[in-house]
């Protein structure tokens, strides 16, 4: 008979009063969070579960299962694997752009978007989304970040360059302009209206009877080769009015 002890946890033939480790799990129970839980040794957040059968060991709300630091509240995350967690790291991608002047800073491949579309830059075909794709600004000598400016036309033929580069014609050449002709028709025949393709294009044929009027689209055109086009109309055209509108093809 021993009046010190009760009871021997782990029948290892120490009462638990002398025994260092009384589930015997090899953690002395001075520092077992669990002493006569030989499963279990931690509770890093204190909320009565070891850290063995706690899902979330840190209790941050993330699950040990997706978090980069199960053991740091603080943490959760480390987009970019350099051991520093997203909240303390400046560059969280890596990409050298620091996350304060990095529209993306989870993503090392995009740092800008112009247009503040969600799109970035280098994935983006038209960063200022202008309607013009970088690559035909850029082959003109434009800003792909700049929007043209729609009521712009530097040579001075009449036409912005807008509607110009859409068009497919130089808008820096006076003498390469978007050419068109209406030939009324005489009483009882058909309107004919004649302009300049070019393909990559769509080209829509209004008219309406009023200029404050609504806009009814007579023709879409899509040509498959550069040319002339003739749209020739039926039924009443007399007393119209008569407009082209020309897009570059996505």
């Amino acid at each position: 008979m021993n009046a010190n002890e009760s009871r021997d946890s782990d029948g290892d033939g120490p009462g638990d009063n002398a025994d260092p480790d009384d589930d015997n799990d090899g953690t002395p129970d001075v520092g077992d969070a669990f002493p006569f839980n030989p499963a279990e040794q931690t509770d890093s957040d204190n909320d009565g579960i070891g850290d063995i059968a706690d899902p979330d060991d840190d209790n941050d709300g993330f699950p040990d299962t997706v978090d980069a630091f199960p053991f740091n509240t603080d943490e959760s995350a480390d987009t970019d694997g350099d051991g520093i967690g997203n909240n303390a790291d400046e560059d969280d991608d890596n990409d050298g752009v620091p996350d304060a002047n990095d529209g993306f800073p989870l993503n090392p491949a995009e740092q800008i978007d112009t247009d503040i579309d969600g799109i970035g830059n280098n994935a983006d075909p038209d960063d200022d989304n202008d309607g013009i794709p970088d690559a035909i600004e850029l082959a003109l000598g434009l800003s792909s970040r700049v929007p043209i400016d729609p009521t712009l036309d530097a040579d001075g033929d009449g036409q912005t360059d807008l509607f110009e580069i859409h068009a497919g014609t130089d808008h820096r050449l006076a003498s390469d302009r978007f050419v068109w002709s209406v030939k009324p028709p005489a009483p009882g025949q058909q309107v004919s209206i004649t302009m300049n393709v070019k393909t990559g294009r769509t080209y829509r044929i209004q008219s309406c009877t009023r200029l404050d009027g609504d806009w009814q689209v007579l023709e879409v055109v899509q040509p498959v080769l550069d040319g002339v086009h003739v749209f020739t109309g039926s039924g009443s055209f007399d007393k119209q009015f008569y407009r082209i509108e020309a897009k570059l093809n996505p």
